[in-house]
């Protein structure tokens, strides 16, 4: 699927007063005051030679390493991705999808580059938005570690919740394997048993949220030992 599938309107655009390139002074710094109005379709595949900055639409991150994935968070509204290949080479690569489709603002990662040159205070603006996402991004994945595949399905669905902003939520199981990087049967395993605790109530490529709190409670690290004794009781 192509990264993005443009909705026939071109535009240039002012970014977000939060996001890193707020108020620039230098005209290359500011990139001409945005980039190119694109409308990102659910289910594509960022392409990671160009940078993002989602408007209204919602990506999921997610990390490779050592043949280990990890869903490591979601972009939306004041995120930029793709810089951290620009400014953090070394850092695993990170894979974008989109989950909520809408417009974002796509900029090639070679203007960026000129302007991060051309302009040091731009330069250490993103660089800090780059060094505080990657200790989150570091943070989930350790989290996502230590957990039950229980516990990883509530969590990421706790996240896509409050990521959209509403209690429905258009995912497959297929499509939650995927991003987890686990097996399609161990996630319809973990769906049945959120929603025998009624957390859920799972539908074909549909999830109803029916208790948020529930969800964050059983995703936290600290519910590991307390999920296993209740495993082990049964």
């Amino acid at each position: 699927m192509d990264a993005v599938t443009l909705g026939g309107e071109t535009a240039r655009h002012n970014l977000h007063h939060h996001h890193p390139l707020e108020q620039h002074p230098s005209p290359e710094g500011r990139l001409h005051t945005g980039g190119t109005r694109v409308n990102l379709a659910p289910g594509a595949t960022l392409n990671p030679d160009d940078i993002f900055f989602p408007v209204d639409a919602v990506v999921a991150l997610s990390m490779t390493r050592d043949q280990a994935r990890f869903q490591i968070g979601f972009a939306r509204n004041s995120d930029v991705v793709g810089i951290h290949r620009l400014l953090l080479p070394s850092f695993p690569p990170i894979a974008a999808r989109v989950l909520s489709g809408g417009v974002a603002i796509r900029v090639p990662a070679e203007a960026i580059s000129r302007a991060v040159r051309a302009d040091r205070s731009l330069n250490e603006r993103l660089l800090s938005y780059a060094f505080r996402s990657t200790a989150g991004f570091l943070a989930e994945a350790a989290a996502s570690a230590a957990l039950m595949i229980e516990q990883r399905v509530a969590r990421w669905i706790a996240h896509y919740r409050d990521a959209v902003q509403r209690d429905d939520l258009a995912i497959t199981h297929r499509e939650l394997a995927d991003l987890l990087g686990v097996r399609r049967s161990g996630v319809t395993v973990a769906l049945h048993l959120l929603e025998g605790e009624r957390m859920i109530r799972s539908r074909r490529g549909r999830l109803q949220i029916l208790d948020r709190d529930r969800l964050v409670a059983m995703g936290r690290c600290d519910a590991a030992a307390a999920w296993g004794r209740r495993a082990d009781a049964a």
